[in-house]
Order: structure tokens, then sequence, then C-alpha cells
């Protein structure tokens, strides 16, 4: 993977280990959409992910934050990011998901 460009949907489990994988394996550039949870932005919390992982500055600097959410239109961002997104990406990796096991059915659709 040599040059690409890929989008994360996800930090959980499954996410962290996609993430790091493409970071240290390969020299791809990053998208990594994240929803804003509870008090933290999505910007926050993959700042603390990259700390708990020990993701360096040169391999941030490869990863773009998206905010967004993909239980929403577009993944709720505005039409030039998925525009950009559409002629860029190379590869979509979807990992994101609902693991609640007290969550209803219908929050997770």
């Amino acid at each position: 993977m040599t040059g690409q460009t890929i989008l994360l949907t996800g930090t959980g489990s499954v996410g962290r280990e996609l993430l790091l994988a493409f970071l240290r394996r390969t020299d791809a550039k990053l998208a990594v959409l994240v929803r804003d949870r509870g008090r933290r932005t999505a910007a926050e919390r993959v700042e603390a992910l990259f700390g708990l992982l020990g993701v360096s500055d040169e391999e941030r600097r490869r990863v773009e934050v998206l905010r967004g959410d993909v239980s929403v239109a577009g993944f709720g961002l505005d039409t030039a990011t998925q525009d950009r997104l559409a002629e860029s990406l190379d590869l979509i990796v979807h990992t994101a998901a609902t693991t609640s096991l007290t969550g209803s059915l219908a929050s997770s659709t």
C-alpha cells in the first residue's frame, strides 16, 4: 500500500489495531471518521487515542481527523469534504459499530 489514502470509520478495538497497522506498515494517508462522544470532541478523542497507542508525531501528520457519524447521511460531513474524499480515497475500511449490550435495537439503526 504505497501512497494511498484510506478512510477508516471507527476507533474501537478493531479500528485501533487497523489504525496502528496502517500507520506502521504502510505510508498511506488516513482519514479517520470519529464522532463526538459525551463531553469530548472527535479531535480530543483521537488525541487521547494517539497518546494511548504511542503514535509518533510523524505518524500523526498522516492522519486527518474527520468529525462525523456513520449513522447520518453523508457521514455528517459537509458537501465539500464528501466531494474531496470521493475524489481522493483509494480504500474505505468500515469498522464503526454499536457494541452496547444494553442499548435498544432502535438506537443502533
